[in-house]
């Protein structure tokens, strides 16, 4: 097997590994919600992956990948026209990390969100935001001629459905009895044993996430490596802030602090030493915390922790790329842009932040706006305390469901 072959079967592996991961998904935040709304949730993760698969077809990736206009989007023909057959992997590895980003949403809007708006915001994200800020940074972009860094998408990827979902969040409103006179109340989740095998499946599928970003090599090992450095130390650290805080070791917080780790990673596996992911772990774990903390302050409610995890760790990723790369990929960047130094490296990574952050929340605002214009964004009081798989999907539930 030459090397070109070689390449492509790990390519081909590693979209395997991140298709996987919408089973995580799926389970992750089907089991962290209430039984009334589980069904729902695991359809709105399963019609992800179908739903962004057709859209980055049809045009998300001739935005993304196609021959820059500006450096702003790219043009090529929509349907993947006259795409070589060798550029086939490369689709079906983007594919998947357009549905990664936006099944991130799902979580966040979970047990208020009606399921045709849902479908909606997917194809608009799918289509149009996800593809134009991955242009920017992966597709010959603005942001990447300025010697913007993210490896494997903690912002392209991850802050992005952070974003969409938070503005979701806003417009929604809080679940019924999130919180109450001020204070935050636990709704409880339908399994969390079945949530603990989402985030295994999710650990697992980083491998395919990171590792496949690279091509397959002695580089390999050391981007693995980084990557379940980086949850471990995360996950450990977000369990003993609890266990120092509230005297508990939170499980929800535990999960969400090794996922936090891992999107951290992300953004840098493949340039920071061995002895920096573990480092950025523990940030990461405290960033989980202290977000998901600001968030029930602030009375948002997000359903699964998706916005500390994706959205925290995701910019705290991004800052830090510049911060724990090594010396001697400081210097070969720094001589391929038009950069001076660390600090120069960090204000570009700022910017592409705010980049970001102004797409996928702005962006994100105009596309629940729209859509609410022509579907009610929210279920009704009287289906949100039935359940959204009985007003949704006519299913019936037993009796003693929460």
């Amino acid at each position: 097997m030459n090397q070109s072959d070689t390449a492509s079967l790990w390519l081909l592996v590693s979209t395997g590994f991140v298709l996987f991961m919408q089973a995580g998904f799926l389970c992750l935040e089907a089991g962290s919600v209430r039984r009334k709304n589980s069904v729902n949730v695991a359809m709105k993760n399963f019609v992800v992956e179908i739903l962004t698969t057709c859209t980055f077809f049809t045009i998300g990736y001739a935005i993304m990948f196609g021959g820059t206009w500006k450096g702003i989007f790219g043009v090529s023909a929509p349907a993947l026209g006259g795409i070589p057959k060798e550029e086939l992997f490369q689709f079906l590895f983007q594919a998947v990390f357009c549905s990664t980003s936006a099944t991130i949403v799902s979580g966040a809007v979970a047990e208020r969100l009606r399921f045709l708006p849902f479908l909606l915001q997917t194809a608009l994200l799918s289509a149009f935001l996800y593809p134009l800020f991955g242009h920017w940074v992966w597709g010959q972009g603005w942001l990447s001629s300025m010697g913007y860094h993210d490896f494997a998408g903690s912002s392209v990827v991850h802050l992005m459905g952070a974003g969409a979902g938070l503005s979701g969040i806003v417009l929604l409103g809080p679940r019924r009895g999130r919180f109450v006179d001020g204070k935050v109340r636990n709704l409880g989740g339908s399994n969390l044993i079945i949530a603990a095998l989402g985030t295994f499946i999710l650990i697992v599928g980083w491998i395919g996430f990171n590792g496949g970003s690279a091509p397959f090599g002695m580089q390999t090992a050391s981007i693995v490596a980084n990557t379940l450095l980086a949850g471990c130390f995360a996950g450990l650290t977000a369990m003993s802030s609890t266990w120092i805080t509230r005297g508990i070791a939170d499980p929800i917080l535990m999960m969400n602090g090794t996922l936090g780790g891992l999107v951290a990673i992300t953004a840098c596996a493949d340039i920071v030493p061995l002895q920096a992911a573990p480092l950025l772990g523990v940030a990461a774990g405290l960033a989980t915390h202290g977000a998901t903390w600001a968030l029930e302050r602030l009375q948002l409610d997000d359903a699964v922790g998706a916005i500390p995890v994706h959205g925290a760790c995701g910019i705290l990723g991004i800052l830090a790329t510049p911060l724990l790369a090594s010396g001697e990929t400081l210097a070969s960047h720094l001589a391929a842009h038009p950069l001076t130094s660390r600090l120069d490296w960090f204000g570009i990574q700022c910017v592409g932040v705010v980049a970001c952050l102004a797409v996928s929340v702005g962006g994100g605002f105009l596309a629940w706006i729209a859509i609410g214009r022509f579907a009610p964004l929210r279920v009704s009081p009287d289906a949100e305390q039935l359940g959204m798989n009985f007003s949704e999907h006519r299913l019936e539930e037993e009796e003693g469901t929460a």
